[in-house]
């Protein structure tokens, strides 16, 4: 990919450090948004959830972890062992979409037979595992062009943090937007793609381009939150979701 893009340098003195300052921003971004559902698990204010959400909280903090070591690895110049955490990686994605699914199927079949199917949300998570698989798929096809590979895992990183940062808002785009696809949009997906044109932006002031792999990926990522966000609010799906629930 970077031989047909010959004006993008492949790396920068800035990389490293704003490759840590999104691994931070991630970890905030889920810390801020499942912390007070957390402590209410823990002081007994709510119930503790099902054994499959503690195993996806898990699995999902082992990929955050892994990309957080990941980036660490290569501001240390540990470049074999980030190779070794790479194997890890790969064979963490597919745990990733699998364990996401399961676990999106089972609790939204207990809201669903306590009155309360969230379709939207349940949409929203399928679609995540898709377009996890499809970006961090990429990146690990593209290990060995550098800029591309860190870029798509980034973005496929950056994407799953949706749910997090929709509880850290607590509904006020939702309060301000309406209870529609537009506030459904902005309550999941605007500072997802704050952080994206941010990057984009990064490459611009450091390459005075964009890379490649933004080119390719943002149009297809923004494609699929926008038909989520429609698809969402549809009787249809609405339907559809409770016949695969039921």
């Amino acid at each position: 990919m970077e031989s047909k893009q010959l004006a993008f340098a492949l790396t920068h003195p800035q990389d490293r450090t704003f490759f840590g300052l999104n691994a931070v921003v991630a970890w905030v971004a889920i810390v801020m948004g499942f912390s007070p559902f957390l402590l209410g698990h823990f002081s007994g204010a709510t119930p503790f959830p099902p054994l499959i959400v503690h195993i996806h909280a898990v699995v999902f903090t082992g990929w955050l972890a892994l990309f957080t070591a990941q980036i660490w690895m290569i501001r240390s110049r540990r470049v074999d062992i980030h190779r070794r955490l790479g194997l890890l990686g790969a064979l963490l994605v597919p745990v990733v979409v699998i364990v996401g699914l399961v676990t999106n199927f089972v609790t939204q079949r207990i809201h669903l037979q306590a009155g309360a199917l969230e379709p939207g949300f349940f949409l929203l998570a399928i679609v995540d595992m898709l377009r996890f698989t499809c970006l961090a798929g990429a990146g690990l096809l593209l290990r060995r062009y550098s800029a591309a590979h860190k870029r798509l895992l980034l973005l496929a990183t950056v994407c799953l943090l949706d749910a997090g940062y929709g509880r850290w808002t607590n509904d006020w785009f939702i309060a301000k937007l309406g209870d529609n696809p537009v506030g459904f949009f902005g309550q999941l997906f605007f500072f997802v793609n704050c952080t994206i044109v941010i990057a984009m932006l990064y490459d611009l002031w450091t390459r005075k381009t964009v890379h490649l792999a933004f080119v390719a990926a943002v149009p297809f990522i923004v494609l699929t939150q926008v038909a989520t966000s429609w698809i969402a609010y549809s009787e249809a799906w609405s339907s559809i979701a409770r016949g695969l629930l039921e």
